[in-house]
């Protein structure tokens, strides 16, 4: 189970992989990296079975990401409200070599999908996506964080979907969103060499 693979272990880095997915690495657990996807329609979690390594985008969430979770020990995972709202506890050193805990808070909600970093006191360090004081749950920098009520009219899914599958689709997701983030590379790589041709 998730908590069995990834508890008491390590973070050894984070990658985003897109602006959706983000891959966790582990010191102890290095059988399997775990893939969050923030698909806007059918987000998901898996563990996925990659030994290479993948480019990340560079920028504020990726450095914030990297900063605040590195070398963290996972300490609990739970699940909020009985609901897709994933909480994973991570004891990690301050700039004064303090030990202090923050929460990965992973919203996989259909069509509002959101990745949380929270500190001890649950006020809201970062989020991959903002909302307003109008909304009924915002979600602010400096904020306390409030998780989403589990909505009534959600219910289990009864039929069962093996782990293998769901695996092997995270896979294909990883390698498709690789590829995607290659091909726009090389496309902008090429157009440039298409205007440096000289004309007729």
């Amino acid at each position: 189970s998730l908590r069995k693979q990834i508890w008491a272990n390590r973070i050894a880095n984070t990658t985003l992989i897109n602006s959706r997915g983000l891959l966790i690495s582990f010191t102890t657990y290095r059988e399997e990296k775990f893939l969050v996807s923030l698909n806007h329609n059918s987000p998901f979690v898996s563990f996925v079975k990659v030994s290479e390594s993948f480019p990340t985008i560079a920028g504020q969430a990726n450095d914030t990401l990297r900063k605040q979770l590195r070398d963290g020990l996972v300490k609990k995972v739970s699940l909020l409200n009985e609901d897709r709202i994933l909480e994973i506890c991570i004891e990690k050193s301050n700039d004064y070599f303090e030990k202090e805990n923050k929460f990965l808070i992973v919203e996989l909600i259909p069509h509002r999908p959101n990745l949380l970093l929270l500190d001890s006191n649950r006020i809201v360090l970062f989020a991959l996506h903002y909302s307003s004081l109008d909304d009924k749950y915002s979600v602010l920098k400096g904020l306390k964080y409030e998780p989403l009520e589990k909505a009534e009219s959600y219910t289990t899914i009864k039929d069962k979907i093996s782990i293998e599958d769901v695996k092997k689709y995270a896979l294909d997701y990883l390698y498709e969103a690789k590829q995607k983030r290659v091909s726009e590379k090389y496309a902008a790589l090429s157009n440039f060499s298409m205007m440096e041709l000289p004309k007729d």
